[in-house]
């Protein structure tokens, strides 16, 4: 059962970034979405059917963000009004370090537990 709700969490998060992301870019505005290097999502096999300028990954590690693909490719990232913090397949402990000090608006929640995906935007 567990397993079951894991893999509803995942595909109905995943699938919510895409019309995120298109409205984006139908008002105009530049979509950056940032995930953590922890995710199990992979740019060439699931990130890249999203219509993004740039995909980052945050490192845990070293606290840095890293243009994975799109613009500014292999190009050091830091975070800025608009982005989108996308975890879609974890427990969101893994982007509290990119919230921690951002004020952020969320506009996705596969659930209230920490358990479910959850895609926010950075407002300030």
């Amino acid at each position: 059962m567990e397993m079951k709700r894991s893999q509803s969490s995942t595909q109905q998060s995943y699938e919510a970034l895409t019309p995120i992301a298109r409205k984006l870019r139908e008002n105009g505005e530049g979509v950056n979405i940032i995930i953590s290097r922890s995710s199990r999502l992979f740019y060439h096999r699931h990130m890249n059917r999203i219509p993004y300028d740039r995909l980052i990954e945050y490192y845990p590690r070293t606290g840095t963000y890293w243009v994975k693909d799109g613009i500014g490719k292999g190009d050091q990232y830091s975070p800025t009004k608009g982005d989108i913090v996308a975890n879609v397949d974890k427990s969101i402990e893994i982007i509290k370090p990119i919230l921690s000090g951002r004020q952020y608006a969320t506009i996705y929640e596969y659930s209230a537990s920490d358990e479910g995906g959850v895609i926010t935007r950075l407002t300030k």
